[in-house]
């Protein structure tokens, strides 16, 4: 995020996340420190660091999602259950957080989002029983996803997106399978596959004008 880069570091002691600013450089800076934590999957947004936490609950193949404001000493525990929360982003301001919700077999998983505001977090689910969804990605005013669906007769991965605040769920609509995207400014970049090919290309489709490129 900007200079700051996140990066998780393995040690006799544990895993811990640490910050490396490239504009002030020195010794990397370990983020919320904690004995013996078990910590995976780190990622930035603006001053939010947000990451897997190992130490809550057994078994350990369900980590919880736990948030980090720098500067502060204080963690936030987004996520309190017994399922596998994994594949975090945070948006560039550092104001929501979204990830994917699954079984501790890595199947059946949803899209779930967490919004700061002046009271605090709040989380919400916004994929239901309706596809098998992964790669979340957020730039604070969309949230984009990869979802396989039955369209017609046939199992389709397509991308799908809708407002952070809520509403209608939209589906990019293109022949073959379509994966892996991320978002900024409204611009969702993915691999595509199309139907008979091997091969998967990079495209690009603005969500403000539906150009796919």
């Amino acid at each position: 995020s900007g200079s700051k880069i996140v990066f998780m570091s393995a040690s006799v002691n544990g895993t811990s996340v640490y910050l490396y600013d490239i504009a002030t450089g020195g010794a990397p800076v370990e983020v919320g420190s904690q004995d013996n934590a078990i910590r995976h999957g780190p990622a930035i947004g603006g001053n939010t660091v947000a990451w897997q936490d190992f130490t809550f609950v057994t078994p350990s193949n369900a980590p919880e999602i736990v948030v980090n404001q720098l500067g502060t000493t204080t963690r936030t525990r987004l996520t309190d259950d017994l399922l596998l929360d994994r594949e975090i982003r945070v948006s560039p301001d550092g104001n929501v957080v979204v990830w994917t919700k699954c079984n501790t077999s890595g199947t059946a998983c949803d899209v779930w989002k967490a919004v700061k505001s002046a009271g605090g977090w709040t989380t919400s689910a916004i994929t239901g029983a309706a596809g098998e969804e992964s790669r979340p990605d957020t730039d604070g005013g969309i949230v984009v996803y990869a979802s396989t669906r039955f369209e017609g007769a046939v199992t389709e991965q397509d991308i799908y997106w809708q407002p952070v605040t809520g509403g209608v769920e939209q589906r990019l609509s293109l022949s073959g399978d379509q994966r892996n995207p991320n978002v900024s400014n409204g611009l969702i970049t993915f691999q595509s596959k199309a139907v008979g090919s091997d091969t998967w290309d990079l495209w690009a489709y603005d969500t403000a004008i539906d150009i796919a490129y």
